[in-house]
């Protein structure tokens, strides 16, 4: 497994430079970062074109953590290339607290049963 982090900030940009290593090559990326830098399209836009192979996922934080650093309002990606492993991505909407198991049952559905050994859920806090 290789993995590399960059953080991007308003004043600072992308630092390390991005992309890195691994752009044409990683299987996943994960995106965490404020609400402001997660609203801005380019961003999300740059992550695509930059890991046209990857599932990106991520979500809101409170904090950014990258490296030993934590920041605020920034965006912390981690880009991971799995040697051998295999990665599925699915998503489903949740309408309310009371559709939880319901989401959960539809994405249980949707992943692939053969060779799963792991599930990653990333959810809205409030629904």
């Amino acid at each position: 497994m290789k993995i590399e982090q960059t953080r991007w900030t308003e004043g600072g940009g992308w630092a390390p430079e991005h992309p890195g290593t691994l752009a044409g090559t990683a299987q996943l990326v994960l995106a965490f970062g404020g609400t402001s830098a997660l609203k801005r399209v380019a961003l999300s836009d740059a992550l695509r074109a930059a890991y046209p192979r990857a599932h990106v996922m991520g979500c809101s934080t409170a904090g950014e953590i990258c490296g030993t650093q934590v920041t605020d309002d920034s965006l912390v990606i981690t880009a991971v290339e799995f040697e051998r492993s295999t990665i599925h991505g699915v998503q489903t909407r949740i309408a309310a607290s009371d559709d939880s198991f319901a989401a959960g049952a539809r994405l249980a559905r949707a992943l692939p049963a053969r060779d799963l050994v792991h599930v990653f859920v990333l959810s809205d806090g409030i629904k």
